[in-house]
């Protein structure tokens, strides 16, 4: 049973991923903690507005070469050499679009798409551009590669970086908007250098990585699966990121981002076990084309488990969230807690979603999940549009808990019919989790003495 569902691959690669999201939690609860204390909530929601412009364009033109790379790498139609030298100069030249389109947008649009942030602040936040589309097209060959090692100390670099350099600025002398996104640059910029550096000592060829060159055949295979995923791309990203835009815009503006951006960070934490299990699970499932029922019934089993872990931290939420978000951020964010409240339904609905579809598009299938993120992204922004107004972003809250929760309900039924199983039992544990949570603990037990 141990080598049928690989639990001591699966429990050493969780390990690693789960170490790296909560060293990850943590310093971003420090850098949010410092940003909300000496900026307050209109300095945060400026800052968050502010980044949003780079990782808008990096998800909206990427084309989908995050995911592809990751499903051909695991599938082994590439090695390291050609995806690294592939993905370097697709994201040189679609960076540099994504760039000029930003510019465009600062300069002409930013008052209106933009209210009340500065231009300078927004240009220093497109200045990270190029450094975000290396950083995670190259990181996704190493998790192609199932390197989860590497690829959670890329992951985790950016929020060092920008940790370290907060608290010594802070030590030094006053803290401004503008640091903050200068150390949000400067810790993508280490990471994208870091991911090179490990993908060239994994080189087996003498030929070089580095190539402006686009590679017509690479592009083709590419944009093949990765424009099936590209919509999902969008349509998640727009669907996590929308309602601060439009708090923003139609809402009471950067303060009211400020204390919204508080409780979506909190309730992400209920995403912290789909998150690393989703990591491990579309390569895997793309590398186990050939054993169908082994494949389902891991994702079977992780689903379970995801979901009652998610349950047991978003109860923890709704109990201590607002003792912890006035402890951390002070008195000024404890409204957040309403939001994080009226959200939390639909996160813990959503996780279904974030770990079904990384088996669908693991089985190469990302246009099914696609099409139901565009969806989910419609339900979003129309409720948005109606709640916003009236209840500001508490009413945001509640529109994407809708949304997400169509998301997740979505996807059960979708992997139900793709894989002739039930829908109940991805909710009610089994005898068979109690033996492989046993096991788990075990596997991870030893692994950490080690």
């Amino acid at each position: 049973m141990n080598s049928k569902l690989n639990l001591r691959s699966f429990a050493s690669d969780s390990l690693i991923n789960l170490v790296q999201i909560i060293v990850t939690v943590l310093l971003g609860f420090g850098i949010t903690s410092i940003v909300g204390r000496t900026l307050g909530t209109e300095g945060k929601g400026i800052y968050e507005v502010a980044i949003l412009l780079p990782i808008m364009l990096q998800w909206l033109f990427n084309l989908g070469i995050t995911t592809a790379s990751t499903y051909y790498v695991a599938h082994g139609d590439h090695d390291v050499t050609g995806a690294t030298r592939g993905n370097i100069s697709l994201s040189f030249w679609i960076s540099l679009f994504g760039s000029v389109v930003g510019l465009l947008i600062a300069y002409f649009a930013g008052f209106a798409v933009f209210p009340g942030i500065p231009r300078a602040v927004l240009l220093l936040s497109l200045a990270a551009l190029p450094f975000l589309y290396f950083r995670m097209n190259l990181n996704a060959i190493l998790q192609g590669l199932q390197d989860f090692r590497a690829y959670s100390l890329v992951e985790i670099i950016p929020s060092i970086v920008t940790f370290t350099l907060l608290v010594i600025l802070m030590l030094a002398s006053s803290v401004q908007v503008a640091d903050v996104v200068v150390f949000y640059l400067l810790g993508n910029v280490v990471a994208a250098i870091a991911v090179i550096v490990i993908l060239k000592r994994r080189s087996l060829s003498s030929q070089p990585l580095f190539s402006l060159r686009i590679d017509r055949t690479y592009l083709k295979q590419m944009l093949n699966y990765g424009l099936k995923s590209q919509l999902n791309i969008i349509s998640i990203y727009l669907l996590l990121r929308v309602d601060v835009l439009l708090i923003n815009l139609v809402g009471n503006g950067a303060a009211s981002v400020g204390i919204y951006s508080i409780a979506v960070l909190f309730a992400d934490r209920v995403w912290l076990v789909s998150g690393f299990a989703s990591r491990i699970i579309l390569p895997r499932i793309a590398a186990s084309e050939s054993a169908e029922s082994n494949r389902t019934e891991l994702s079977i089993t992780i689903t379970r488990y995801t979901f009652w872990f998610s349950v047991m931290i978003a109860g923890g939420l709704a109990v201590l969230g607002e003792w912890v978000i006035v402890l951390i951020y002070g008195e000024a964010f404890g409204p957040a807690i309403h939001a994080l409240l009226a959200i939390l339904p639909g996160v813990i609905l959503f996780n279904f979603g974030v770990m079904l579809s990384s088996d669908i598009a693991g089985r190469g299938r990302p246009d099914i999940t696609a099409r139901q993120a565009a969806i989910a992204f419609i339900i979003n922004l129309v409720a948005n549009l109606i709640l916003i107004p009236r209840y500001d972003y508490v009413g945001a809250a509640l529109a994407s808990s809708l949304a997400y929760a169509y998301y997740g309900i979505a996807h059960i039924y979708i992997f139900n019919r793709m894989t002739n199983t039930r829908w109940w039992q991805l909710l009610l544990p089994t005898q068979k989790d109690i033996t492989y949570a046993k096991k788990l603990t075990t596997i991870l037990r030893n692994r950490l003495k080690v």
